[in-house]
């Protein structure tokens, strides 16, 4: 379990489109309860009044799995990856996926990452690595790869990579991986060496083991470069480079030595000291140079994070804020975080964030600051429980308060006459015997400020205006509130010219100018209010000093006082509460990353403190009195990158369309906390636009015509980074009644039906036609036979009349005949019609 050293930093740099969009008329800003307090002699480097630093813990609650999580690794995709008991976890800062082994595993000991970005891991029944399909996680083992008679090893005790090799170390065998093959190298390890360990020193792989001597591999060989009882008799944690060519080893039970010219002594470090008796077992060479340490459970459990120089920086346990004790691995992410696997959870710690924290865990019980000061070299914090007194922090602990007054105090003024404290009913002052009253005040909060122009006249508002205080010989004498003024004052700030800017609860902002002989009790001279409408102040009506229809801004309840450097929205929403420097004095305006003002709450009250060393700003909170150290604070981080999971999409397929859609999923990991990252999408061929900013992290589209296509996911960081767009191409094929040659026959068939139609239906005309013309010669034949056939009867009948008629002729005398012959015509001219 070597010391492994964390990833490189990035050089890109954090910049928050949201500030510009963000100031807005009104800034909310708690007035004197986020007043800034001028230079103080407190420096930036004041370590002893440092608190715990800023801590993440995630239970298997959070991740739904199993409590123990031995190992640690951060990937090249920005992701976190656990080794929890017999399977794995991926974070992104968002949410935690389980990423299955097989069933012969029985947990993962230890992750190395290549310089190609792929994971290795081993551990019992595991040697593999992560592979991405797709954008997921899945873990493939490479054992099939290993000759056959060694895949039946017992287990993978150590993982190292080099360049383009990769080592697995089991009890006696180092399986060297390179160029898709494996090779065997034998380590005669005594049977008590719980397996060899592997570390890798300027390009070279040096070995140790209980029980043998320090040994290094030098073209698949091992040759042994040190045998001293060091090397024999003790677990090697770490082999680090040192000056003139030495190796600084680190041991389990006996700290630090150094190997020099073939020769080991004991090294010259205050780390010896630290961790004399104590057995570690886990180390990790952060990249600060800081070293952190995990104690074994007979040496108590828990841990140490010392400075590069070897001093103790923090105990990593309960007194920094863990949940856990038991550390079992470390690793650091690209964000400033140091991340513990325990046996029952896991644990972000932001050593190099610059910002520490006071609460419950270091005295200040409730944590609810609204103010702190520094009287006499020792801090105070007033809290609505009481005040507070700072004790220095010892060697590896975080600072802790102790109360020292148990009244609700609401601000606290550092003054040459005693630490005054302004509580609900009374204004107090300290001395040797406590704090004691010395004037009485409205009931409600307020805040007390010093006055620059007479150091002994002090200001403080409450719900019934602005009063003053003036400290004599005799004491302090209470001169009332100031005639004229009777709104809720939250707070004031002098300008240099010697004037008040006060801010009301409801009624905007007024200024208190003065003059005459500024001892006496009346040194107010005129009152002025800030007209929003204007933007300028104009004199009160004395006669009807508020009138009630010039209330303005009574909508804001906290406005913004002039002259203030440090501002804030002061929003219920972490994600959008914001803490700005503004631009003044040639400086540029700054504004803190957004997990400061989430690990603050509701803000109360800032306040800055200059030194040659640099600049600390306090922030008095609803979790807690926030100390930031504002040369450390803002630091470049990664790259936002998107990372997009497609399913069984392809880039560049073309696909027919998906019964139930295709699905996008995107994520962006951002490690530091501070508010969720929002998204925005667009599907180019189908969207006309980006989509809305949201932290929805899938997308499902059903029905998409045929055509090409362009998924395209863009994130942007609590702190308003923006990352470059992730882009996924394909073309969706439309469906085979709507394909070219689907298309191309159906017209074809569709000409010939109408050709074949056309002829049918000619053919059917002319057929009838014909039919028609055969029925009409049918007609004139029967009418030719009907002519002949009535041409020849009728031309027959009439030669019969005529010869029956000439036959009556001739027999006209004879009526009989006559009769007779005559009947014979009437006959035939009957049958003829």
């Amino acid at each position: 379990m070597g010391v492994h050293r964390g990833p490189a930093r990035s050089s890109a740099t954090s910049k928050n489109p949201r500030v510009a969009s963000g100031w807005r008329s009104g800034w909310l800003l708690a007035t004197i309860w986020l007043v800034v307090a001028g230079a103080a002699s407190a420096s930036a480097e004041n370590t002893h009044e440092l608190g715990r630093p800023l801590v993440r813990n995630f239970t298997p609650h959070d991740y739904q799995g199993h409590p123990l999580c031995q190992a640690v690794i951060q990937g090249a995709d920005g992701l976190m990856y656990f080794a929890n008991n017999t399977d794995a976890l991926s974070f992104d800062g968002q949410e935690w996926r389980s990423i299955k082994l097989p069933a012969e595993s029985s947990g993962i000991r230890q992750f190395a990452r290549a310089a190609d970005g792929t994971i290795y891991l081993g551990g019992g029944g595991v040697l593999g690595c992560f592979s991405t399909a797709r954008g997921r996680v899945e873990y493939r083992s490479l054992i099939g790869e290993l000759p056959r008679a060694e895949q039946r090893f017992s287990e993978i005790f150590q993982v190292l990579t080099l360049g383009d090799a990769v080592y697995f170390a089991t009890e006696d065998r180092i399986f060297l991986r390179r160029d898709h093959g494996f090779t065997v190298i034998p380590f005669p390890a005594p049977a008590n060496a719980r397996g060899v360990r592997l570390h890798s020193v300027d390009g070279t792989i040096y070995l140790t083991a209980v029980g043998h001597p320090l040994s290094r591999l030098v073209d698949g060989r091992i040759e042994i470069v040190a045998d001293d009882p060091v090397f024999r008799e003790n677990q090697i944690l770490s082999l680090e480079p040192a000056e003139a060519g030495a190796l600084l080893v680190f041991t389990e039970e006996r700290g630090f030595f150094q190997l020099a010219a073939g020769r080991v002594s004991r090294a010259t470090t205050p780390l010896n000291s630290w961790l004399a008796g104590r057995q570690v077992q886990r180390a990790l060479r952060l990249t600060d140079g800081s070293l952190a340490v995990a104690f074994a459970p007979a040496s108590g459990n828990g841990g140490m994070l010392f400075d590069a120089a070897g001093e103790l920086r923090w105990r990593l346990d309960a007194s920094c804020g863990m949940l856990n004790p038991a550390i079992r691995d470390f690793f650091p992410d690209g964000e400033g975080g140091l991340w513990l696997g325990l046996e029952s959870g896991v644990t972000r710690i932001a050593w190099e964030s610059g910002v520490t924290l006071f609460d419950p865990v270091n005295g200040l019980s409730p944590a609810f600051v609204v103010d702190t000061v520094i009287h006499d070299g020792v801090r105070y914090a007033a809290t609505i429980d009481g005040v507070y007194r700072l004790n220095p922090t010892t060697a590896g602990q975080a600072a802790s308060f102790e109360r020292v007054f148990n009244l609700p105090v609401y601000s606290l003024l550092d003054h040459p006459a005693g630490l005054l404290a302004r509580g609900y009913t009374e204004i107090f002052v300290l001395t040797p015997a406590g704090f004691a009253a010395v004037a009485k005040s409205p009931i409600g909060m307020g805040a007390l400020g010093a006055w620059r122009h007479d150091p002994d006249r002090v200001w403080f508002t409450s719900s019934r205006g602005l009063h003053s205080l003036y400290h004599t010989a005799d004491g302090w004498r209470d001169e009332g509130a100031v005639p004229g003024f009777a709104e809720y004052a939250n707070g004031q700030t002098e300008e240099p010219d010697g004037t008040l800017q006060v801010s009301t609860h409801s009624r905007g902002l007024f200024r208190f100018e003065f003059g005459g002989d500024r001892h006496g009790p009346r040194i107010v001279t005129r009152i002025l209010r800030f007209d929003a409408g204007l933007q300028h102040y104009v004199p009160l009506d004395p006669a009807n000093p508020l009138p009630s229809d010039r209330q303005v801004d009574s909508q804001i309840p906290n406005q913004d006082v002039p002259g203030n450097e440090w501002l804030t929205n002061n929003s219920p929403e972490s994600a959008l509460r914001t803490i700005m420097r503004a631009a003044r004095g040639g400086r540029a305006a700054l504004k803190l990353p957004q997990f400061v003002a989430e690990a603050t709450g509701m803000i109360h009250r800032m306040r800055a403190e200059s030194s040659a060393a640099g600049d600390v700003l306090w922030v008095c909170g609803a979790n807690g009195l926030v100390r930031v150290d504002l040369t450390r604070v803002i630091r470049a981080l990664p790259p936002l990158t998107v990372l997009l999971r497609t399913g069984d999409l392809q880039a560049g397929e073309k696909r027919s369309q998906a019964p139930d859609g295709i699905d996008f999923e995107f994520v962006a990991p951002r490690l530091q906390g501070g508010g969720p990252v929002l998204y925005q999408t667009r599907l180019t061929g189908y969207d006309t636009d980006w989509s809305q900013w949201s932290p929805e992290r899938k997308r499902t589209f059903t029905n998409l015509p045929g055509g090409d296509y362009r998924f395209e996911a863009r994130s942007r960081d609590a702190d308003g980074v923006l990352s470059a767009p992730a882009a996924l191409a394909f073309t969706i094929l439309p469906p085979w009644w709507r394909t070219w040659w689907f298309l191309g026959l159906a017209g074809v068939a569709g000409v010939g039906s109408v050709a074949g139609l056309t002829r049918w239906q000619a053919t059917r005309a002319l057929r009838r036609r014909v039919q028609l013309l055969e029925a009409q010669s049918a007609v004139e034949r029967e009418r030719l036979r009907l002519a002949r056939d009535l041409h020849d009867e009728v031309g027959s009948g009439l030669g019969r009349v005529i010869l029956f008629a000439g036959e009556a002729a001739r027999v006209k005398g004879d009526p009989a005949q006559l009769d007779a012959a005559l009947g014979r015509v009437r006959t035939t001219a009957q049958d003829l019609v």
